[in-house]
């Protein structure tokens, strides 16, 4: 492409009557140019047009071939400076590169002389496509501005603007050399943002693979935030790059994962869901592409001050998930130039996979509880159904063992209904005997014979009446409701008192029975209770006991520091130093082993024993007692050597004083 080399618009732009008028009178202008005197200069031109534009085309950066064309442009022309401006579609224009920083706003202006040469007509049959020239004042000098629309695929992709050194009009070959370096720049730059476009495609593209590669892989949230932060750094060229979630709990802001400069810092950190630019995206759900942070009032510099990071620029996209925000990501300070609409709209795809993979933690983690707790009440479903499954076999262990006992308690219940009706029916017949004696033979009788009579009829009575006081003791035992009134008992003269009552039992079957005991082993107790407690041990040493045999009651303290427990059964179960001891041995017929965890039972007679008058009570009634008294009782035995009952009963103590015998009751 050339031009007509005029001289007549110094002061302003050609027309397009003049235009048209040119390219009438010079159709191939170019033409001219290699038929000049001056050819050898041309072919010199073409040259420096051929070395200037291989240096345009070597490169597909668009910056450092936008930084060629300015250079060799003004290589080409000789210029003192050069502006290329960029004319992107649907866009205002904007500087991409400079020489010489002098430039008045005239020129480096996109309003200026370079709006009015790129939005000027460029139809193909219209001739106001060409180049235009102006005079202007650069510092008070007088200079020539060339402007030069570079055309691409017929359209105006950008406009250079060149500063002569002087007021000297641009010739002909220099326009033309500048014209069709600039088409051939236009070219060029189209070429470079076109690489760079399948370039960023490409890494865009590299990085989507990434984070979904690791989203396929793993579900640690923070793992694969860390990934996207990374990648976008190395996309958007960008210094740092965080994410930040809305935590509802304590409406605040948590920074989940940070990438580039000072991460470290940031990451864990917390911030006010009302503070920074971030939180206003979070807030109002829209993003925010931030060019100078420093007029922005909604900026937050904490983590600035305390980090030692300086944030210049910032673009924010929200994390979405339905209608309901959950978070931001934030990328800070571009490497290169200012953040541009592309690099929102690609921060906005990350965006979405950040907030789905928050979405699918979050349901992983749901699910987790949810499978947690659904297996803890498996476990605990099975631990109760074993429980339940345990306490069904407890308890029907229980319910045989009851109904044994329900049988067993039958069982004794008519053994004692035979045996009381014995037991009474022996006294009763014997009593309505001697009566009935008395009574048919009173007159014949002599005085002793009645005498005997009547003693008789006294001994079955009280026979009679031991019994039935036997089984009224018993019901008022298990009826028990009143409390006792403990006094202090000595159970040495108790003791004695009762074996004078049993001497002519024992005379009877000219037995032995003796005392040993010692001075002061008084008890807080009932008088009555201990008497009866002695009785029945007492009585049953009598009956169990062959005639010639011996009985020995002793009461004294036993010390179980001091002295000897081998000899006292059930000694080594008590607790506490000293216990009052009343200790009934015979020389009697004995109990087996497998009868003595049963004794103390009501009811429960050995079967040797059958023939021995009673119930199976006087034991059952004796044990209770002992417990009514805070005591305990035990028995050892061995078959045809005699058995040995101990009873142990709290000492009388100061506590037992007339204060404490009316406090201190059992009941």
């Amino acid at each position: 492409m050339t031009t007509i080399r005029t001289r007549d618009a110094i002061d302003g732009s050609y027309g397009a009557d003049e235009l048209r008028r040119a390219s009438v009178i010079a159709p191939h202008p170019g033409e001219r140019l290699f038929h000049h005197k001056e050819q050898n200069g041309a072919l010199q031109l073409l040259a420096r047009i051929q070395v200037a534009g291989d240096s345009i085309a070597a490169s597909l950066d668009s910056r450092q071939t936008a930084e060629v064309v300015v250079r060799e442009t003004c290589v080409l022309l000789d210029a003192e400076a050069c502006l290329l401006f960029e004319c992107p579609t649907g866009g205002a224009m904007r500087l991409i590169a400079r020489r010489d920083s002098r430039t008045p706003r005239a020129i480096s202006s996109a309003d200026g002389i370079p709006g009015w040469v790129g939005t000027f007509p460029m139809s193909p049959v219209r001739a106001d496509r060409q180049p235009k020239q102006a005079r202007i004042a650069v510092d008070g000098e007088p200079r020539i501005v060339l402007a030069l629309p570079a055309v691409h695929q017929e359209q105006v992709s950008g406009v250079i603007v060149v500063v002569g050194r002087s007021d000297r009009l641009f010739t002909v070959e220099q326009v033309w050399a500048a014209q069709t370096l600039a088409n051939q720049a236009a070219a060029a730059l189209y070429h470079a943002r076109l690489y760079e476009d399948l370039a960023q495609r490409a890494d865009m593209l590299a990085a989507l693979y990434a984070v979904n590669t690791a989203m396929s892989t793993t579900l640690d949230l923070e793992e694969i935030l860390t990934i996207i932060t990374d990648q976008t750094l190395g996309l958007l060229k960008a210094e740092a790059a965080s994410v930040a979630f809305y935590d509802e709990e304590d409406s605040q802001l948590w920074f989940a994962a940070a990438s580039g400069s000072g991460s470290d810092y940031v990451r864990g950190k917390r911030l006010g869901s009302d503070q920074g630019i971030i939180g206003w995206v979070i807030e109002h759900g829209q993003p925010v592409l931030v060019s100078d942070v420093a007029q922005d009032q909604r900026f937050c510099a904490v983590f600035d001050e305390e980090s030692g990071f300086t944030t210049r620029s910032i673009m924010c996209v929200p994390l979405q998930t339905g209608v309901r925000t959950v978070g931001a990501i934030e990328v800070m300070n571009a490497a290169r130039e200012a953040f541009q609409e592309d690099d929102l709209r690609q921060l906005s795809v990350l965006a979405s996979l950040a907030a789905t993979a928050a979405q699918n933690a979050h349901l992983y983690q749901r699910a987790q509880k949810e499978i947690a707790e659904r297996r803890r009440i498996e476990a605990a479903l099975k631990a109760e159904r074993a429980s339940l499954e345990d306490r069904i076999a407890e308890r029907t262990a229980e319910l045989e063992q009851a109904n044994m006992e329900l049988s067993e308690a039958a069982r004794l219940k008519d053994r004692f209904i035979s045996t009381v009706s014995h037991e009474l029916r022996t006294p009763l017949s014997v009593i309505t005997l001697l009566s009935g004696s008395l009574d048919a033979l009173d007159s014949t009788l002599t005085d002793a014979e009645r005498r005997q009579m009547i003693c008789d009829l006294r001994t079955h009575t009280y026979v009679l009446s031991d019994l039935v006081s036997d089984v009224l003791d018993v019901c008022c035992l298990s009826d028990w409701t009143e409390p006792v009134d403990f006094a202090a008992v000595d159970l040495a003269c108790l003791a004695r008192e009762e074996i004078a009552h049993q001497q002519p039992l024992a005379e009877a079957k000219s037995q032995e029975i003796r005392i040993v005991s010692d001075v002061g082993s008084f008890t807080p107790g009932s008088e009555r209770h201990l008497r009866q407690i002695l009785r029945n041990l007492l009585s049953n040493a009598i009956k169990y006991t062959l005639e010639g045999g011996k009985i020995i009651c002793e009461v004294c303290t036993l010390e179980l520091n001091r002295d000897r427990i081998a000899d006292w059964p059930g000694a080594g179960d008590l607790s506490g130093d000293r216990w009052a001891v009343i200790r009934v041995s015979d020389t009697g017929i004995g109990i087996d082993e497998e009868h003595l965890p049963h004794i103390f039972d009501r009811f429960y007679r050995v079967e040797t024993q059958g023939t021995t008058p009673g119930v199976g009570l006087g034991l059952s009634i004796a044990q209770e007692l002992v417990e009514l008294h805070k005591g305990r009782i035990a028995v050892t035995s061995q078959p045809g050597d005699g058995t040995t009952f101990c009873v142990y009963l709290p000492l009388w103590t100061e506590e037992y004083s007339d204060e404490g015998i009316r406090n201190n009751t059992c009941s």
